[in-house]
């Protein structure tokens, strides 16, 4: 959002924010196609282990599973950042065009409340699995596997509060 009328600190600390918001989807992005690319290596060769060599990988599948949780999380995050999130349109349909921008802050502004709760909750389990120990294959913690869930929690809400951000700056 280019606004050359107003040069004021808010617009420039919106510009900055989005800059960061940039540079996290694009480390989401590359981090997604890697954790792809690994979980599928891994599933193959689980499977071709298992059917030709009558064995597997060490914590081959929970090695997968936990992968998937990371896919998941970061597919979540890049789908926020590019607006295409799941979201109930009822409402909009049934309030004026004039309602329904103050509509979407509310909802905004809850989603990202609702993604801080769940990210303090992933922050919780975090420090129960650090607390509990446990690896889930050797020189690899089981809690190392499920920073994903307050990290990208509280990246979301961060990008529904930009989001907010954006929309007040658009009403002045």
């Amino acid at each position: 959002m280019k606004n050359t009328n107003k040069p004021t600190i808010a617009y420039t600390i919106y510009e900055a924010l989005s800059v960061v918001n940039q540079g996290i989807a694009f480390v989401e992005r590359f981090l997604l196609i890697i954790i792809l690319v690994i979980m599928i290596g891994v599933s193959v060769a689980q499977i071709i282990l298992r059917n030709f060599f009558h064995t597997g990988l060490f914590s081959g599948e929970l090695i997968a599973r936990h992968l998937v949780l990371w896919v998941c999380f970061l597919g979540a995050s890049l789908t926020t950042y590019n607006r295409h999130h799941i979201k109930i349109d009822i409402v909009n349909r049934m309030v004026s065009k004039k309602i329904e921008p103050w509509i979407s802050s509310i909802a905004d502004f809850f989603a990202a409340i609702v993604c801080i709760l769940l990210g303090n909750a992933g922050y919780t389990f975090l420090m129960d699995e650090f607390h509990y120990g446990g690896t889930l294959m050797p020189y690899v913690a089981r809690w190392q596997f499920t920073l994903v869930i307050p990290i990208w929690f509280y990246i979301i809400a961060g990008r529904f509060f930009l989001r907010l951000y954006e929309d007040i700056l658009k009403k002045d």
